[in-house]
């Protein structure tokens, strides 16, 4: 095992849309593209089940700095499903990153 990742569909099958949850590398495998490999098969298993993008949250600065390189850009949290916000107060929001698929 050299990392896990996760795709949440189902809180958001009107928009079409997945969000990329729980992405981490096993310490010892960072650094050697485990990440950008799970995005990629991510990006492959949302575009063959039909969605049209994937988004991604974080407060961390790495985390943030590595979606961009995988092709998300920063977009205002509105941009994503209200779903996605229920039960957070909007004083601690997370950067919001989107890739169109």
């Amino acid at each position: 095992l050299a990392g896990v990742c996760g795709l949440e569909t189902e809180a958001y099958p009107r928009r079409r849309v997945g969000e990329v949850v729980g992405l981490y590398t096993i310490t010892r495998f960072q650094g050697e593209g485990v990440g950008v490999r799970m995005i990629d098969h991510l990006v492959d298993v949302a575009r063959k089940s039909g969605l049209k993008a994937l988004f991604a949250c974080s407060s961390n600065q790495r985390a943030v700095a590595f979606f961009e390189r995988c092709g998300f850009g920063r977009v205002e949290p509105d941009r994503v499903p209200p779903a996605k916000w229920v039960g957070r107060r909007s004083d601690s929001m997370p950067v919001v990153l989107w890739r169109d698929l």
